[in-house]
């Protein structure tokens, strides 16, 4: 069975503690507010001999049960505990500026007071953690264009963490609706754009109605011009780009063509025949018909003569 240790038992808020454990390959750390549980994830599963640990705030004043899992064996460990004491003086950080615009390097600057602490600096693109020195720390940022703001987290032993926030301003989008035809480009288009941001116009010479300061969201855009087909299309506009272009094809009517002449029926085509054969005289028929039959009746019983000349030896 896996065995833990940790100290120091008594811990304060902010300070680190140190966990070891033996005898199985890797652990996951596992805590409770009660001897008995529920137990909640604390870190892992990992390999290493002494795992370091910051008590949080919220544990001042507590009681924390400890133990760890041994994974290829589905076997827990000991239970160990600390009794966090209780910390009654808080830090007090101050930031500047408080907001700043996405997509550009802005210089912070956070101070601490009455002690150094630990900085965890999270934010879009932005993760990092350092120490104030002489209660100063200074850094320069460079936030995604998100309205998530940065949060700035001061943390020291013994006293109680606080944090601030920095507000992030969005960096507006470009939204370009790009018109074009099976020829190219199409000037003078209307456009019709709804959403987060509506608005209608025009195309320019090179096919292109352009919006500034766009927002993300869901959107919608119509295109139409005389002599073509109208057409409409849906997108998506991220948050995480500064220019976007949305394409609309236009197409030409299909010509109509023109109607074919009607096709005669059977009789229609045989009825000038039938007109032609009632004025020949009766007797010319029979005649015709006899001579027919008689040439059907001779016609199997002609003889072949071949003459052969005789040639003088």
């Amino acid at each position: 069975m896996v065995t833990l240790g940790v100290s120091p038992q008594n811990p304060q808020v902010n300070q680190r503690i140190i966990f070891t454990w033996s005898e199985a390959p890797y652990i996951t750390l596992y805590y409770s507010f009660y001897e008995t549980g529920p137990w909640n994830y604390l870190t892992g599963p990992t390999n290493i001999p002494q795992i370091y640990y910051l008590v949080p705030s919220a544990w001042q004043g507590k009681r924390i049960y400890f133990r760890a899992l041994d994974p290829t064996k589905n076997a827990y460990s000991n239970t160990v505990s600390i009794q966090v004491q209780g910390a009654t003086e808080q830090l007090k950080l101050t930031v500047s500026p408080t907001t700043i615009p996405a997509l550009t390097a802005t210089e912070l600057t956070i101070k601490v007071s009455p002690v150094d602490a630990y900085l965890t600096i999270l934010g879009p693109g932005i993760f990092r953690y350092e120490k104030t020195v002489n209660s100063t720390f200074v850094t320069t940022v460079y936030p995604a264009n998100s309205a998530q703001p940065i949060t700035i987290t001061a943390t020291a032993e013994g006293y109680l963490e606080a944090k601030a926030t920095i507000n992030i301003v969005m960096a507006g989008i470009k939204l370009t609706i790009y018109v074009y035809g099976t020829e190219g480009p199409i000037p003078a288009a209307q456009v019709e754009l709804s959403g987060p941001v509506s608005t209608k116009g025009q195309t320019d010479t090179q096919g292109n109605f352009i919006i500034e300061n766009c927002k993300e969201g869901s959107y919608k855009a119509k295109a139409s011009k005389s002599g073509y087909n109208s057409n409409e299309i849906t997108f998506d506009l991220p948050s995480y780009y500064t220019a976007y272009t949305a394409g609309i094809p236009l197409t030409k009517p299909v010509a109509e063509l023109p109607s074919l002449p009607s096709v005669p029926s059977v009789e229609e085509a045989l009825a000038p025949i039938a007109q032609g054969l009632a004025q020949i005289p009766t007797w010319l028929i029979i005649v015709g018909v006899g001579a027919g039959a008689l040439y059907l009746l001779t016609r199997g019983k002609e003889t072949a003569v071949v003459k052969v000349k005789p040639e003088l030896v």
